[in-house]
């Protein structure tokens, strides 16, 4: 049987994504990565229910913590689940990216949600660092 070689590819991303969150030390910044999107989903679609987004906060232990205030039962209801909705459709994207070669797209779209975070709503220090 011959397997495609798309199909090596985009299963050798996920395992070396899988691998890479597991690695000591080094795993748990790619885990933090994962925190800062799923709280910046919430931050998002917080505007776009036009609340406001008072600050995002990055912990040590890949934790995250998005202050927001939002008007409505059904704003909140969204707004709870964006985080998780968010970091699924965002990483589903990033992969096609990288199944299709786009690997500076994908280097830039990191950049781009670190450097947007940082200067809109991380506050707390470690957020700063990472």
């Amino acid at each position: 049987m011959n397997i495609p070689a798309d199909k090596i590819l985009y299963g050798s991303l996920i395992g070396a994504a899988v691998l890479l969150t597991r690695i000591p030390y080094v795993g748990k910044f790619f885990r933090l990565i994962d925190t800062l999107i799923h709280e910046s989903a919430h931050a998002f679609m917080t505007l776009v229910f036009s609340g406001s987004v008072d600050r995002i906060d990055l912990f040590t232990n890949t934790e995250g913590q998005a202050v927001t205030r939002s008007k409505g039962k059904f704003a909140w209801i969204m707004i709870s689940l964006a985080g998780y909705i968010g970091s699924s459709i965002v990483s589903f994207g990033l992969f096609l990216l990288l199944s299709r070669g786009h690997f500076t797209a994908v280097l830039y779209f990191f950049i781009g949600v670190c450097v947007v975070n940082l200067i809109l709503w991380v506050r707390n220090g470690y957020g700063i660092f990472f």
